[in-house]
């Protein structure tokens, strides 16, 4: 740049300098974003406001539990496994996004949204595994700490069948008021 303005005059250097310093401010005053919160007023991420209600909720629940989006990544893997899709030699990482995942396979990524079949199915058997997992943590740890297990798991199984009617009740509720009642 120096030799160019050793070629101009004083005039051409001043002209120069003052279309460089407009052009640069132009360019960065059209690229300012509008201001935005950082969050909605519900507490989620102001991303989440693109996506539907049940999506985020899904996605939430994948993304607040290491434990469960680990045994999803392996039912996914287990999945592409048998469809012959990797080997279990290959490098699979599986990142999880507000509306989809994506599959990196020996550095070749594919991405999928949560409604997809592959991704139900693992997510139902990632569900069942978590559920037989968490209660085989609950009895090893009343062992050590009471000696013996003392769940009463017939009050369990009750108690979790008249849960999951209220949830499902609440569950419907909310499907016909999302879909306006019909």
């Amino acid at each position: 740049m120096t030799k160019i303005k050793d070629a101009l005059n004083e005039e051409q250097v001043k002209k120069l300098d003052s279309v460089k310093k407009n052009f640069t401010k132009r360019n960065f005053e059209h690229r300012e974003r509008p201001e935005r919160p950082a969050r909605l007023e519900n507490g989620l991420p102001y991303a989440t406001k693109f996506y539907p209600q049940s999506t985020v909720k899904i996605a939430l629940l994948i993304k607040n539990n290491a434990e469960f989006r680990r045994m999803i990544s392996l039912a996914i893997r287990i999945n592409l496994i048998k469809t012959g899709a990797c080997t279990k030699e290959d490098k699979v990482y599986i990142s999880y996004y507000w509306n989809k995942y994506a599959v990196s396979i020996n550095g070749l990524k594919t991405e999928q949204f949560f409604t997809s079949q592959e991704f139900l199915n693992a997510f139902a058997v990632a569900n069942n595994c978590f559920t037989s997992y968490a209660l085989n943590l609950l009895e090893k740890h009343m062992i050590n700490q009471f000696g013996q297990d003392c769940l009463d798991y017939d009050k369990i199984e009750e108690d979790t069948k008249e849960l999951g009617d209220v949830l499902s009740k609440n569950l419907d509720e909310k499907v016909e008021e999302e879909n306006g009642g019909e």
